[in-house]
């Protein structure tokens, strides 16, 4: 399990892959790789409904982000803005095919544990659908990170949303014996809570129930086999 699923895992949780806009200029774009088109396109249109559903702000720590200029005239505000990142639920890397388009083997045994958690929720990512809405949310930078390598991960509170679609609650926690955060990456909600909702008054899907869930039990599980430590060290080592 440490092998097969948590190490891919964490390894790949803690970045969202960008293509650089530079990299697909009018005099590179029949160079570049139709796929890496597809996915730089895709991704830029994840990172524009994140921020404009999350109001352009971490969801977490209600930090606002760098508003985008081109095109427009600059706006000046007097409250202080951030880099931010659209970050995946489930890493976007884990459905990246092969040779030929299809998942190594490695990864299908990956994504068989993963339905191990919750039965089917793979159907929530296929293919292109791992890019949506329901995978993705803007965080600070460290935060992101820290997300990606289970440090943190969020508990729904029962009927905190209403028990509609259009808002959820949880409760963010520190996995045990992870580091911990600096103020800065705290949340902002009373009680240490973090409330979804589309700030944009869209009907953008919100972060999914089911793959926050599937990541909460993913840190537990780690927490709970206290390998978490044991994991980073191989991490490193493949850095290295």
């Amino acid at each position: 399990l440490l092998d097969c699923f948590f190490v891919p895992f964490l390894s790949q949780g803690n970045h969202t892959p960008t293509v650089r806009s530079s990299l697909i200029s009018p005099t590179s774009r029949s160079e570049i790789d139709p796929t890496a088109q597809a996915t730089y396109s895709r991704l830029q249109s994840l990172r524009h409904l994140c921020r404009s559903r999350d109001g352009n702000r971490c969801v977490i720590t209600h930090q606002q982000g760098h508003v985008p200029t081109r095109g427009r005239r600059r706006q000046i505000s007097s409250q202080p803005s951030v880099h931010l990142e659209c970050a995946h639920i489930i890493p976007h890397s884990l459905n990246q095919a092969g040779a030929g388009g299809h998942l190594a083997d490695d990864k299908t045994v990956l994504w068989r544990i993963l339905n191990m958690f919750d039965p089917g929720v793979s159907l929530l990512l296929q293919g292109e659908r791992i890019d949506g809405p329901a995978n993705a949310m803007m965080l600070y930078p460290e935060l992101h990170s820290r997300f990606g390598l289970l440090h943190w991960y969020l508990e729904e509170v029962p009927g905190g949303g209403g028990g509609d679609d259009d808002e959820a609650v949880y409760v963010f926690c520190r996995s045990r014996g992870a580091p911990l955060l600096p103020l800065h990456c705290m949340p902002a909600g009373p009680g240490g809570t973090v409330r979804f909702t589309r700030m944009d008054g869209s009907r953008t899907e919100l972060p999914s129930r089911r793959l926050l869930a599937v990541h909460r039990a993913c840190a537990k599980i780690l927490e709970v086999a206290g390998a978490a430590e044991y994991v980073e060290d191989l991490l490193d080592e493949f850095e290295d």
